[in-house]
C-alpha cells in the first residue's frame, strides 16, 4: 500500500509542474541603445527585477528604478523597452529616441519583437516589474506607476528574495 501511495503522489508532483511562463525568455538576446547585448541567463545566481515598458513610456520607470536604488545597493535590474509593431520602426530609430531621452550610464534592452510582453501576456503601456529568483524563478509581477503602497510590497518581496540562500 504505502508503494501505491507514493506512486500516486509522485505522479500528482510531476502532474502539477508547469513548464516556466519564462520558457524560452532566459536565453532571448537583446541589444542596447549602445549595441551590448543581455539576457536574463547571464544574471543566474543573482536575484533579479526586470522592467518591461513601452518605449514611449520610459519615464514611468525612473521612479521605481530610483526606489530600488535607494533600498538596495546590489540588486540586479535589467530594463526592457517593449517596441510595439505599430507603427513600424527600426533599431536605429529606437537607438536615435533613447539617446534624446535617457542618460548615457543606463542601459536600456530594446524588444524589437515584444517577446517579453507577449510571452508574459503583459500590458507595456504601464510598468511591469517581473521578480526572479536566484535559481531564475519568476517570483511575482508587479504592474502600475509607482505609488506608495505598491513600491513597499515590491521592497519587501526583494528583501525576502535577497535573504534566501
Amino acid at each position: 500500500m504505502p508503494t501505491i501511495l507514493y506512486t500516486a503522489l509522485l505522479m500528482l508532483g510531476l502532474l502539477s509542474q508547469s513548464t516556466s511562463p519564462l520558457s524560452g525568455l532566459e536565453e532571448v538576446q537583446l541589444r542596447d541603445q549602445y549595441g551590448s547585448t543581455d539576457s536574463l541567463a547571464a544574471h543566474h545566481g543573482h536575484v533579479v527585477v526586470v522592467m518591461v515598458v513601452d518605449a514611449k513610456r520610459l519615464r514611468n520607470l525612473r521612479p521605481w528604478a530610483r526606489e530600488l536604488r535607494e533600498h538596495f545597493d546590489d540588486l540586479e535590474t535589467i530594463l526592457i523597452a517593449e517596441v510595439p509593431a505599430d507603427p513600424p520602426t527600426t533599431y536605429e530609430r529606437v537607438v536615435e529616441k533613447l539617446g534624446e531621452r535617457i542618460p548615457d550610464d543606463v542601459s536600456i534592452l530594446i524588444d524589437m519583437e515584444s517577446l517579453w510582453a507577449q510571452t508574459l501576456d503583459l500590458d507595456a503601456s504601464r510598468p511591469n516589474l517581473l521578480l526572479m529568483d536566484r535559481a531564475g524563478n519568476l517570483t511575482a509581477t508587479y504592474q502600475g506607476r509607482h505609488e506608495s503602497g505598491l513600491a513597499a510590497t515590491v521592497v519587501k518581496h526583494v528583501e525576502v528574495l535577497l535573504a534566501a540562500p
